[in-house]
C-alpha cells in the first residue's frame, strides 16, 4: 500500500500540515509506505490548458515540480490533499495542483487514474465550527470523484488560526488519528 500526501500551507508548522503528518506517522508505524510533497517548497503553475495531455501524451506534459507529484499520485493506492481554508476554499497552492489533475480525464473525457484510489481531504480554518466550510469539501468531493478516485473521505479542523495551534487540540489529533485507522483500513 502507498500513501501519498501534499501538503499546501505558505506556513512554517501549519495546522493542515501536523493534520497530514500525524497521518503519515500513524501509517509508517503499520509499515506503509509513504510520501509527502510540501508545495511551499516547490516550483509549478496551474493548467495552462494545452490539452497535449489529450491531444499527444497520456500524462501532462508541462516541465515543473508539479509533474512527479502528479506521477505519484496516479501510482498511489492513497491520496492526502491537506490545505488550509482561505477565503473559503483551498489555498491558492493546492489549487494550482488541482487545476493540473486535469491531465487523469483522457481525450474522452473518460478517467485514467487506475481503479481503487482513495482520497482524504484535510482542512484547517479559523472558524471554530469544523464544518463551517462543508460546501468546499463537498465541492471538492465532486470533482475527485469525476476524475476517478473510488472514495472521498473530509477532514475540518476548526478554530486553527494560529501556526502550531493543532498542537493544544488533542480532540482534533484523536480525530485524525481514528480517521486515519478506519479510512486507511489500518
Amino acid at each position: 500500500m502507498k500513501i501519498v500526501a501534499i501538503t499546501s500551507s505558505p506556513r512554517i508548522e501549519a495546522n493542515s500540515t501536523i493534520l497530514a503528518e500525524t497521518v503519515l506517522e500513524r501509517a509508517a508505524e503499520k509499515n506503509i509506505e509513504t510520501s509527502l510533497f510540501t508545495l511551499r517548497h516547490l516550483s509549478y503553475s496551474g493548467c495552462i490548458g494545452c490539452n497535449a495531455c489529450k491531444a499527444t501524451s497520456d500524462h501532462c506534459v508541462r516541465k515543473d515540480d508539479a509533474v512527479p507529484i502528479l506521477d505519484a499520485i496516479m501510482n498511489a493506492d492513497y491520496v492526502i490533499l491537506a490545505s488550509p481554508i482561505y477565503f473559503g476554499d483551498l489555498c491558492g497552492q493546492l489549487k494550482l495542483l488541482f487545476d493540473r489533475f486535469y491531465c487523469f480525464f483522457d481525450k474522452d473525457y473518460g478517467v485514467r487514474l487506475p481503479k481503487g484510489k482513495r482520497v482524504l481531504l484535510i482542512f484547517s480554518q479559523g472558524m471554530p465550527e469544523d464544518d463551517e466550510y462543508k460546501d468546499t469539501g463537498d465541492r471538492y468531493r465532486y470533482w475527485l470523484k469525476m476524475i476517478g478516485f473510488e472514495s472521498v473521505e473530509c477532514f475540518f479542523g476548526g478554530g486553527l488560526n494560529e501556526a502550531g495551534d493543532v498542537l493544544d487540540r488533542p480532540d482534533l489529533l484523536d480525530s485524525i488519528v481514528t480517521l486515519t485507522d478506519t479510512f486507511f483500513e489500518l
